[in-house]
C-alpha cells in the first residue's frame, strides 16, 4: 500500500516538476569558475576601496545573481554588457530617489518597484537583477549618491566586462 502511494506520488511530481537539463561537466566548470572569478573581482574591488557598510554590502548578492545569469544565458540580451550597465544604473538612481523623497520606507519600496519596472521596460533594458538591486537599496536605506558610482557603477562595469569577455570566448 505504501509503495503504491509513493509510486503515485512520484508519478504526480514527475508530471508537475519540469525535468532538469543535462549540463556537461566542462560547461558546469566554466560557469562555476566564471561566476567565482567575477564575484571575487567585485569583492576584491569592494575590499580595496573599503567603504561599504553591512547593509550596503547586500548588493553583492545582486551582483552574484547577475554573474550567474551572465554565464548561464550568455546569448540573452537581458545579460548583455550594455543592458547590465544601463539597468543597474537606472535602478540605483530610481531607488536612491525613492529613499530621498519617500518618508515611509514601504511606500518608497513600492514606488521603486513600480518605477523601476516601468523604466526598464520603456528603456528596453530589461535586467531582472536590477529590479532586485533597487529593492535592496531601498530596504538598506542607502542615502548616498556616491553609492551609485561606487560600488554600483564600478561593479556593473566589472560585470559588463565579464559578459563581454565570456561572449567573446564563446564566439571564437
Amino acid at each position: 500500500m505504501l509503495q503504491k502511494f509513493i509510486a503515485k506520488l512520484n508519478s504526480y511530481l514527475d508530471r508537475i516538476a519540469p525535468g532538469q537539463p543535462v549540463v556537461q561537466w566542462r560547461r558546469a566548470l566554466v560557469i562555476s569558475a566564471g561566476v567565482g572569478i567575477a564575484v571575487l573581482a567585485i569583492e576584491f574591488m569592494n575590499l580595496a576601496y573599503g567603504t561599504l557598510g553591512v547593509s550596503e554590502s547586500m548588493v553583492l548578492a545582486v551582483f552574484g545573481v547577475t554573474a550567474l545569469l551572465i554565464f548561464l544565458f550568455p546569448n540573452s540580451m537581458m545579460y548583455s554588457p550594455l543592458t547590465i550597465l544601463e539597468a543597474n544604473l537606472f535602478a540605483s538612481f530610481v531607488a536612491l530617489t525613492c529613499v530621498y523623497i519617500m518618508p515611509i520606507p514601504i511606500l518608497g519600496l513600492i514606488i521603486c518597484m513600480l518605477c523601476t519596472t516601468l523604466g526598464l521596460y520603456l528603456l528596453n533594458c530589461i535586467h531582472p537583477p536590477a529590479f532586485f538591486l533597487g529593492v535592496v537599496i531601498v530596504m538598506a536605506g542607502v542615502d548616498s549618491l556616491d553609492f551609485a558610482f561606487y560600488p554600483l557603477m564600478v561593479d556593473s562595469l566589472l560585470l559588463s566586462l565579464a559578459s563581454y569577455l565570456y561572449r567573446s570566448y564563446l564566439n571564437r
